[in-house]
């Protein structure tokens, strides 16, 4: 389709083009003249996600973008949960029902008292509130301001009596006294005459302007034109405790069932208390930034700001909620891990702590070193005193020898074993407690009066030995006080060794059994020292994990801390009126709405329409065409274009007279057909006759009858060119002539064309003889029709019996279309009108004539 076809659619259908955006911008127009106002309020929070301190902030100093974009995703979804929205409606709703009047910064008076008269009474109930206040002592004192009477309908100023029923005992003065008024004022505007009143009497003290109106019911309501102000005596403030306690309330009653008023006020279709209406809230993120704007629409600019006020609080509280949620569960981990290790820290230690007190252990490992350096020094000793004792006793038994021969030998021996014994033993003593090494007192005094014993008994051995010997030489000449000194120092010498050899061997046994008794005990402490390394080391890596859980836990407190930037604002001016854009979009979509079915429809056809698509269809050489005939169109001249058509026909068939009948035999036979019975045959065949005779032919035209057929045209035929009728019979079938099948008597070699037409191919028979006769053969088609299965057969049988293919001819084709037939179509144009066409044909240079 080009450009010109696209234009001569449109011209087709523009009067449908025209009226459906029409419509439907009046139907957009009409549904929006009580286009209720719209008012818009928007806050920011910030919420330091990002660029916010946080207590980990030195060990997560790298933004995580991907996190923090989940992070506002998950922040911008919390807004748009159902929880979120359930809590802000109903405190909403409880917010309207707890104020003691309507306040503009909250709720206008028309939504204040429409709320109230929708609740029933017993959800009223529900509400807790604190304990009522008494206002009436400012009531007076409060000044009067003008009453908010915008947006009424209707409204006129009148005047009202204030009036007081006088009661029983009241006098003129007393009641002056409680109405503040004065009691000659009272008698003026009551024209009394005397101060005595009689009970029930209707006295008039004052005059108040109304504002009558018509409200949302249709009917007429008053207010007063001035009130006094409110913030003198009565405020809209609500209180905090009693708020929360309802909406805990309420939200218990809505969760319980389906069935109670609040679930139903909130899921169903309430314009600001319900679901869908909080839903309206529009939240993005401020670039990437760590800002988020919220945005609220609705008809009631105190409601709006609410709204947003209500949302900014329940999300704080959820976020809030869900961040604690989140590290509480790990912090509650940690601690239990910390409780149980501490458990098992603390009984590794009271083992150790037993195992010390069963086997006397102070410090098992100072007390080993001192165990082993002792025992090292004991040795010592010990084979240091079996020397001298070795050396003593040889000494000995030679001095022993040398004064064998020597007189009092035997008594001396005799005398000085009492004595030996006596100091074997007092050095086995003092041995003992030198090894003892203790620090008492007593014990250091007992070792020095051993001594001083041990010095005794010395002496007393010298003076025993000095009076028994008197000799001063030995037998070898050697003198025999040197060799009794040898001998009694080597014997005290021989003694104290002995004794403290014994003393040491003891002590040697003892830390024997000591140094076996310490040696197991250092495998059973390493392993329970080492059990208390292990618990100690899961101990304080599970207080670091918690301490660290505490920190995050601290920090995401610290984030959740949501700061308000721009609070929510009161909006003064509702928001512009887009009616006029919905008028043009809905004439727009109109428009291109019905362009795009006529679109799709002209695509969708499948009928000929055009000699192309019936070329295409039926695969037949055109004729020609006949155009379908308008009276609406004066500007055609459908005379010239029919005329020229059919002059194109007779062409055609006179060039096929000429390549298919070179003998020029009379008559030449032409058949005309149709698939279907209302294609238009006998219109063709008639116009198709009258231009063969102006061509200076002779030509007989036969149509056929039916039973009870009437055409629905009738033709008004010249004088003399009257068709020939036939009937269609079977009998005829088997005739062999024309005439005779067509049952005329006329001779019909003197005619040089012979048209005749059979009924639709498709419905009725045909005899085959006649088909086969016909030197050619026209299949007249309605170019507004589509070709069907049933004519394609059709066509396909009757074609094995024609001599040639058949011509199509194509009736009824629109004009528009004959262009490929005769070019330009002669019409009268306007001058704009064949501008635009060469406009759009970009022919800009072409003339309309030239000079012949």
């Amino acid at each position: 389709m080009d450009i010109i076809q696209f234009l001569k659619l449109i011209r087709k259908n523009l009067l449908i083009l025209i009226l459906a955006p029409v419509i439907m911008a009046g139907l957009v127009y009409y549904g929006t003249k009580d286009q209720v106002k719209t008012y818009e309020s928007a806050t920011t929070i910030y919420t330091g996600l990002s660029s916010g301190m946080a207590l980990d902030a030195q060990a997560n100093s790298r933004v995580d973008v991907s996190g923090a974009k989940m992070e506002f995703d998950n922040m911008l979804n919390l807004f748009k949960s159902r929880g979120t929205q359930q809590e802000v409606a109903l405190s909403l709703f409880i917010q309207a029902m707890t104020l003691k009047t309507w306040d503009p910064q909250y709720i206008s008076r028309q939504s204040f008292e429409e709320i109230h008269e929708l609740v029933p009474q017993y959800v009223k109930n529900m509400i807790v509130l604190p304990d009522k206040a008494n206002y009436s002592k400012y009531l007076f004192n409060a000044p009067l301001i003008l009453n908010d009477t915008v947006g009424l309908k209707n409204k006129q100023i009148i005047k009202k009596n204030k009036t007081y029923k006088v009661k029983s005992n009241e006098t003129l003065f007393t009641i002056s006294s409680i109405l503040g008024v004065s009691a000659s004022d009272l008698m003026n505007k009551n024209s009394l005459t005397s101060t005595h009143l009689v009970e029930g009497t209707t006295l008039i003290y004052d005059q108040e302007k109304l504002i009558v109106f018509s409200n949302v019911k249709g009917k007429y309501d008053t207010i007063p034109l001035n009130i006094p102000d409110p913030s003198f005596y009565l405020t809209a403030e609500i209180d905090s405790i009693s708020f929360a306690q309802t909406l805990k309330k309420f939200k218990a009653i809505y969760a319980k069932d389906d069935t109670n008023y609040l679930y139903g006020l909130l899921n169903y279709s309430h314009k600001y208390y319900s679901l869908k209406a909080v839903d309206e809230l529009k939240t993005r993120r401020v670039q990437i930034s760590d800002l988020l704007e919220l945005k609220f629409q609705t008809t009631d600019p105190g409601i709006c700001k609410q709204t947003l006020h209500f949302y900014i609080e329940s999300f704080k509280n959820n976020y809030k909620k869900l961040k604690e949620n989140q590290s509480d569960n790990v912090v509650a981990y940690f601690e239990e891990r910390v409780a149980e290790t501490s458990i098992n820290l603390q009984a590794a230690e009271n083992r150790l702590l037993k195992f010390n007190q069963d086997n006397n252990i102070i410090n098992y490992y100072e007390q080993t070193s001192h165990i082993s350096q002792y025992k090292q020094l004991l040795d010592s000793r010990y084979y240091e005193e079996l020397m001298i004792f070795s050396a003593a006793d040889s000494v000995l038994k030679n001095l022993d020898k040398q004064i064998a021969g020597q007189k009092g030998v035997a008594k001396l021996n005799n005398d000085i074993l009492g004595y030996r014994n006596q100091i074997s033993d007092i050095t086995y003593k003092i041995a003992v407690n030198e090894l003892n090494d203790s620090p008492d007192p007593k014990t250091i005094a007992a070792i020095e009066r051993l001594k001083k014993e041990q010095i005794e008994l010395r002496k007393k051995i010298s003076e025993n030995i000095e009076k028994v010997f008197g000799l001063q030489f030995s037998k070898s000449g050697v003198n025999s006080n040197e060799i009794l000194t040898q001998w009694f120092n080597n014997l005290l010498l021989y003694e104290e060794s002995k004794a403290k050899i014994a003393a040491l061997e003891e002590r040697r046994i003892e830390f024997q059994k000591t140094y076996e008794q310490f040696a197991p005990l250092g495998a059973k402490l390493s392993r329970i020292e080492r059990e208390i390394h292990v618990y100690e080391q899961q101990y304080l890596s599970v207080l670091s994990s918690l301490n660290l859980a505490k920190l995050k836990q601290q920090s995401q407190e610290l984030q959740s801390n949501i700061k308000i930037v721009d609070p929510p604002f009161f909006p003064l001016t509702p928001e512009a009126s887009k009616r006029i854009i919905f008028i043009a979009a809905a004439g727009i979509i109109g428009l291109g709405l019905v362009l795009f079915i006529i679109l799709l429809l002209e695509y969708l056809d499948n009928t000929l329409k055009t000699s192309a698509r019936a070329r295409k269809y039926i695969s037949l050489e055109l004729l020609s065409a006949f155009p379908l005939l308008s009276k609406k169109t004066k500007s055609i001249d459908f005379d010239f274009i029919t005329n020229r058509l059919m002059e194109q026909a007779v062409q055609k068939i006179q060039s096929s007279i000429e390549i298919e009948n070179k003998q020029q035999k009379k008559p030449f036979n032409i058949l005309i057909f149709s698939t279907q019975t209302i294609d238009g045959k006998s219109l063709i065949q008639n116009e198709l006759s009258s231009k063969l005779k102006e061509f200076g032919y002779k030509v007989l035209s036969a149509n056929y009858t039916l039973p009870n057929y009437k055409p629905k045209f009738s033709f008004a035929y010249p004088k003399g060119d009257q068709p020939v009728y036939y009937d269609i019979q079977q009998e005829n079938f088997s005739k062999s002539s024309i005439p005779e099948m067509l049952g005329i008597n006329k001779d019909t070699s003197k005619y040089d064309f012979v048209l005749i037409e059979i009924p639709s191919i498709t419905h009725y028979p045909y005899a085959p003889s006649l088909i086969r006769e016909a030197d050619l053969g026209i299949m007249v088609v309605r170019a507004n029709r589509a070709w069907t299965n049933a004519d394609k057969n059709s066509l396909k049988g009757i074609r094995k019996l024609m001599k040639f293919n058949p011509f199509l001819f194509l009736n009824g084709m629109q004009v528009e279309s004959l262009e490929i037939l005769l070019g330009e179509l002669p019409r009268k144009r306007s001058i704009i009108r064949r501008f635009l066409k060469k406009l759009f044909k970009l022919q800009f240079f072409e003339q309309q004539s030239i000079n012949k």
